[in-house]
Protein backbone atom coordinates (compact mmCIF):
# COMPACT_ATOMS: atom_id res chain seq x y z
CA UNK A 1 0.00 0.00 0.00
CA UNK A 2 1.71 3.33 -1.12
CA UNK A 3 -0.41 5.55 1.35
CA UNK A 4 1.60 4.00 4.37
CA UNK A 5 5.16 3.69 5.72
CA UNK A 6 6.98 0.70 4.74
CA UNK A 7 7.49 -2.14 7.24
CA UNK A 8 5.45 -3.63 9.41
CA UNK A 9 1.38 -3.39 9.86
CA UNK A 10 2.02 -2.27 13.58
CA UNK A 11 3.94 0.66 12.53
CA UNK A 12 0.97 2.91 12.72
CA UNK A 13 -0.13 1.48 16.51
CA UNK A 14 3.37 2.44 18.25
CA UNK A 15 3.49 6.21 16.24
CA UNK A 16 2.06 9.46 17.94
CA UNK A 17 2.33 11.08 14.28
CA UNK A 18 3.12 9.71 11.08
CA UNK A 19 3.79 12.30 7.97
CA UNK A 20 3.96 11.47 3.98
CA UNK A 21 6.17 13.66 1.73
CA UNK A 22 5.83 13.86 -1.62
CA UNK A 23 7.83 14.42 -4.92
CA UNK A 24 5.21 16.43 -6.84
CA UNK A 25 5.52 14.67 -10.93
CA UNK A 26 4.24 18.12 -12.60
CA UNK A 27 6.40 20.18 -10.45
CA UNK A 28 8.87 22.26 -13.08
CA UNK A 29 11.92 20.41 -14.09
CA UNK A 30 13.90 23.48 -12.39
CA UNK A 31 12.22 23.21 -9.36
CA UNK A 32 11.76 20.63 -6.80
CA UNK A 33 7.77 20.61 -5.69
CA UNK A 34 6.98 18.91 -2.15
CA UNK A 35 4.04 18.08 -0.06
CA UNK A 36 3.95 17.43 3.46
CA UNK A 37 0.84 15.82 4.65
CA UNK A 38 -0.15 14.44 8.26
CA UNK A 39 -1.63 11.12 7.82
CA UNK A 40 -1.81 9.65 11.44
CA UNK A 41 -2.77 12.12 14.72
CA UNK A 42 -2.78 10.05 17.53
CA UNK A 43 -4.62 12.63 19.55
CA UNK A 44 -6.95 13.65 16.89
CA UNK A 45 -7.54 13.14 13.40
CA UNK A 46 -6.06 16.65 12.17
CA UNK A 47 -4.73 16.28 8.42
CA UNK A 48 -2.29 19.04 7.99
CA UNK A 49 -1.17 19.66 4.22
CA UNK A 50 1.31 21.95 3.41
CA UNK A 51 3.54 22.32 -0.16
CA UNK A 52 7.40 23.40 -0.58
CA UNK A 53 9.37 24.09 -3.13
CA UNK A 54 12.94 22.92 -2.66
CA UNK A 55 15.17 26.02 -3.36
CA UNK A 56 19.22 26.17 -3.72
CA UNK A 57 21.22 28.62 -1.98
CA UNK A 58 24.86 28.65 -2.12
CA UNK A 59 27.59 31.48 -0.53
CA UNK A 60 30.87 31.83 -0.48
CA UNK A 61 32.82 32.68 2.14
CA UNK A 62 37.01 32.82 1.88
CA UNK A 63 37.08 31.79 -1.63
CA UNK A 64 34.64 28.29 -0.55
CA UNK A 65 31.60 27.71 -2.53
CA UNK A 66 29.35 26.53 -0.06
CA UNK A 67 26.08 24.86 -1.19
CA UNK A 68 22.90 24.09 0.56
CA UNK A 69 19.01 24.02 0.52
CA UNK A 70 15.82 25.31 1.87
CA UNK A 71 12.54 24.65 1.88
CA UNK A 72 9.83 27.69 0.94
CA UNK A 73 5.79 26.96 1.41
CA UNK A 74 4.28 27.49 -1.61
CA UNK A 75 0.79 27.32 -2.34
CA UNK A 76 -0.86 23.86 -4.05
CA UNK A 77 -3.65 23.01 -5.01
CA UNK A 78 -4.49 19.54 -3.41
CA UNK A 79 -8.04 19.34 -4.22
CA UNK A 80 -7.37 18.32 -7.57
CA UNK A 81 -5.43 15.08 -6.21
CA UNK A 82 -8.01 14.45 -3.76
CA UNK A 83 -9.89 11.30 -4.64
CA UNK A 84 -12.03 11.04 -1.59
CA UNK A 85 -13.56 13.71 0.12
CA UNK A 86 -12.69 15.53 3.80
CA UNK A 87 -15.33 13.42 5.62
CA UNK A 88 -14.52 9.78 3.31
CA UNK A 89 -10.88 10.80 4.26
CA UNK A 90 -11.09 11.25 7.90
CA UNK A 91 -13.14 7.57 8.16
CA UNK A 92 -10.60 6.23 6.85
CA UNK A 93 -7.95 7.24 8.44
CA UNK A 94 -9.77 6.58 11.64
CA UNK A 95 -10.91 3.02 10.68
CA UNK A 96 -7.09 1.97 9.30
CA UNK A 97 -5.52 3.13 12.73
CA UNK A 98 -8.24 1.96 14.80
CA UNK A 99 -7.68 -1.10 12.85
CA UNK A 100 -3.80 -0.88 13.48
CA UNK A 101 -4.08 -0.08 16.83
CA UNK A 102 -6.46 -3.16 18.20
CA UNK A 103 -3.96 -5.81 16.04
CA UNK A 104 -1.29 -4.15 18.53
CA UNK A 105 -3.18 -4.53 21.16
CA UNK A 106 -4.22 -8.02 21.14
CA UNK A 107 -0.90 -8.97 19.21
CA UNK A 108 -2.73 -10.38 15.94
CA UNK A 109 -2.35 -9.32 12.76
CA UNK A 110 -4.62 -6.54 11.30
CA UNK A 111 -6.78 -9.58 9.11
CA UNK A 112 -8.02 -10.56 12.19
CA UNK A 113 -9.62 -7.08 13.57
CA UNK A 114 -13.13 -6.73 12.40
CA UNK A 115 -14.70 -3.11 13.38
CA UNK A 116 -18.47 -1.74 13.67
CA UNK A 117 -20.22 1.06 12.93
CA UNK A 118 -20.55 2.18 16.43
CA UNK A 119 -16.98 1.90 16.70
CA UNK A 120 -16.63 5.75 15.65
CA UNK A 121 -18.72 7.28 17.40
CA UNK A 122 -19.70 9.49 19.90
CA UNK A 123 -16.49 11.75 19.66
CA UNK A 124 -14.20 9.30 18.13
CA UNK A 125 -13.70 10.79 14.41
CA UNK A 126 -12.91 14.05 14.26
CA UNK A 127 -13.87 17.16 12.27
CA UNK A 128 -13.16 20.81 13.07
CA UNK A 129 -13.50 22.81 15.98
CA UNK A 130 -16.01 25.34 16.50
CA UNK A 131 -16.72 29.06 16.93
CA UNK A 132 -16.18 28.56 20.52
CA UNK A 133 -13.30 26.30 20.39
CA UNK A 134 -15.19 23.27 21.13
CA UNK A 135 -14.22 19.66 19.26
CA UNK A 136 -17.15 18.78 16.55
CA UNK A 137 -17.56 15.00 15.62
CA UNK A 138 -19.01 12.95 13.21
CA UNK A 139 -21.90 11.71 14.64
CA UNK A 140 -23.61 8.02 13.68
CA UNK A 141 -25.53 8.79 10.88
CA UNK A 142 -22.58 10.17 9.23
CA UNK A 143 -20.57 7.65 10.21
CA UNK A 144 -23.34 5.22 8.76
CA UNK A 145 -23.45 7.30 5.36
CA UNK A 146 -19.72 7.38 4.98
CA UNK A 147 -19.16 3.43 5.88
CA UNK A 148 -22.06 2.88 2.84
CA UNK A 149 -19.00 5.07 1.11
CA UNK A 150 -16.15 3.33 1.22
CA UNK A 151 -18.05 0.28 1.08
CA UNK A 152 -19.13 1.72 -2.73
CA UNK A 153 -15.40 2.33 -3.29
CA UNK A 154 -13.88 -0.95 -2.19
CA UNK A 155 -12.43 0.38 0.64
CA UNK A 156 -13.86 -2.37 3.55
CA UNK A 157 -16.56 -4.58 3.12
CA UNK A 158 -18.74 -6.76 5.51
CA UNK A 159 -18.75 -10.04 6.67
CA UNK A 160 -21.31 -12.16 6.23
CA UNK A 161 -20.64 -14.47 8.75
CA UNK A 162 -20.65 -11.87 11.76
CA UNK A 163 -21.62 -8.03 12.18
CA UNK A 164 -18.73 -6.46 11.42
CA UNK A 165 -15.94 -4.69 8.32
CA UNK A 166 -12.54 -5.38 7.24
CA UNK A 167 -10.18 -3.66 4.82
CA UNK A 168 -10.63 -5.19 1.59
CA UNK A 169 -6.92 -6.14 1.41
CA UNK A 170 -7.77 -8.71 3.98
CA UNK A 171 -10.73 -10.04 2.15
CA UNK A 172 -9.00 -13.35 0.72
CA UNK A 173 -6.64 -13.84 3.81
CA UNK A 174 -7.58 -16.47 6.35
CA UNK A 175 -7.18 -16.51 9.76
CA UNK A 176 -4.40 -19.28 9.57
CA UNK A 177 -2.31 -16.78 7.74
CA UNK A 178 -2.94 -18.30 4.17
CA UNK A 179 -4.96 -16.97 1.01
CA UNK A 180 -8.18 -18.72 1.23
Amino acid sequence: NADRARGSSVIPASLDNEFKVVRDKNSPDDEMHLTFEQTLNKDSLHNTRIAFKLVDHSVTINDKKISSAYLEKIEYNFDEEDKMTFLLKQIWMAFEAETSVRAAEKDVPEHEIFLNQSDFYPKRVFLKEDEEGKSVYMDKDQVKYQFTQMVKKNMIYKLDRMEGYQKVEFKNITSLGGVG
